[in-house]
């Protein structure tokens, strides 16, 4: 492969490497120059090969459904992360109006690696613990959910229903051949070979389900970083053209946040917009998820069931620690009032938002409300290292034991999740006593796995 050492380098940085270090593995590069060489030399030479995943984490969709989630050894994190840096600006270059979710990785890796300002949008976003590019992720999602606010008035007037849908296993289902043809549509021929290198990886990383049978459908879901999310985007660009013209030819709107999608239509052409939808998506061999179309009649009783009015107890352009205490009160007022079966993920966006503004500044009474229904209803979540600090922070003492305790039992009780991955990560990362209620001996039984995993 005729690839320049430079390049390489400029998008395998050290502090890249750090970066996937902490999030993905229990074993470190401790020479980051000579771990990158040996990586380069696969390339140079043509000898890379894709191995098995490290690991493969399972996550618990509900009624016993999982979707799999693999952690790629280093060498394939690194070949995948570097094919997708060297092409993204063509990847990205084509977005349609009112999509989002596409941002570029190389701006993650370079021009944006800062800790970013947590600035409140209509739907606040808990920061994105699993991609690079914090700063584009709270960027894009504020906007998306602004432009969706910003319908408010066009809706009312012109009497729109709100479609919400998305794409049934869409990273499993998306087609290899057709993605390939549509990269090599818009990547510069000089570029060919990055190309080839990035097809060989997408074929080639599953053997642990594929044996020696290249896989002709589905990209990895990363546990960490942005490659498969970035051509999952790419690979919807053509249905986003198509779902645009088509839906304000009969005067309403569509809007993408990955494969959640949003649909302002005339009430009575709603199921026609959705058929319209399956019939465009049919062609890149997707489906629409049947469970998930949620059919809303007004823009009104959308916002309920996001949460917004709740979220609105913010002020827009201020920082989380500096909302006031009387506004951060008026908003958990609001969520424990509520019948939080009825919210988007019954809420948990909302709880993350609370937890990130800073528990321990409310009243003792309704923090103690907050954290009986975070036990109660909450311990699915993926509690990753910022919002544990945060609550370790807010807690009492005896409060944190139970979390911990509560927190811990529910892991336990998963086999190679990916909230016990994330779990045993956070004790690595933080300070031991603060974790003490999960054992060591679990700890070593799951890194032993992992390093006999990669040896093997």
């Amino acid at each position: 492969m005729n690839i320049s050492r430079d390049d390489f380098n400029k998008s395998i940085t050290h502090n890249f490497l750090r970066k996937v270090d902490k999030k993905l593995y229990f074993d470190k590069i401790n020479d980051k120059n000579a771990f990158r060489d040996a990586v380069f030399a696969t390339l140079e030479n043509n000898t890379y090969f894709p191995k098995t995943p490290s690991l493969l984490l399972s996550c618990n969709k509900g009624k016993g459904v999982l979707r799999f989630v693999p952690i790629l050894s280093k060498e394939d994190n690194i070949v995948y992360s570097f094919c997708i840096s060297i092409i993204d600006e063509y990847l990205t270059s084509h977005k349609v109006e009112g999509t989002y979710g596409g941002w570029q990785m190389s701006c993650a890796m370079r021009r944006k690696e800062k800790e970013f300002d947590e600035i409140v949008a209509i739907e606040n976003p808990s920061p994105c613990s699993n991609t690079f590019n914090k700063n584009a992720y709270i960027e894009q999602f504020g906007e998306f959910n602004s432009r969706i606010k910003d319908m408010s008035q066009f809706a009312d007037e012109n009497k729109l229903a709100v479609v919400s849908l998305d794409i049934a296993n869409y990273y499993n289902r998306i087609r290899l051949d057709l993605l390939e043809d549509n990269v090599r549509g818009v990547v510069p021929i000089e570029k060919k070979e990055v190309v080839n290198c990035l097809m060989f990886f997408l074929r080639n990383w599953d053997r642990s389900i594929n044996s020696f049978l290249p896989q002709s459908v589905g990209i990895p879901q990363e546990y960490f970083g942005d490659c498969s999310r970035i051509l999952a985007n790419f690979y919807l660009q053509s249905y986003d053209a198509a779902m645009k013209e088509h839906i304000e030819s009969m005067g309403g709107k569509y809007f993408r946040f990955a494969d959640d999608q949003v649909l302002f239509v005339p009430k009575a052409i709603k199921e026609e917009a959705v058929a319209y939808a399956s019939t465009q998506l049919m062609l890149l061999g997707l489906d629409i998820n049947v469970s998930k179309v949620l059919v809303f009649e007004n823009i009104a009783s959308y916002f309920e069931y996001k949460g917004v009015a709740m979220l609105d107890e913010l002020v827009t352009g201020i920082k989380m620690r500096e909302q006031s205490v009387e506004n951060i009160e008026k908003l958990i007022k609001g969520f424990i009032s509520t019948d939080r079966e009825k919210i988007l993920k019954n809420g948990s966006h909302i709880l993350k938002t609370i937890v990130h503004l800073g528990l321990e500044r409310i009243d003792v009474d309704i923090k103690d409300i907050i954290f009986d229904i975070l036990v109660n209803e909450y311990l699915d979540l993926d509690y990753d290292e910022r919002m544990t600090k945060e609550l370790k922070t807010a807690l009492s003492e005896s409060q944190w034991q139970k979390f911990t305790k509560e927190y811990s039992d529910s892991i336990r009780r998963e086999v190679q999740s990916v909230r016990r991955f994330n779990a045993l990560k956070n004790k690595i990362l933080m300070d031991e006593k603060d974790f003490n209620w999960l054992n060591i001996d679990t700890i070593l039984e799951v890194q032993s796995q992992y390093i006999n995993t990669c040896q093997g």
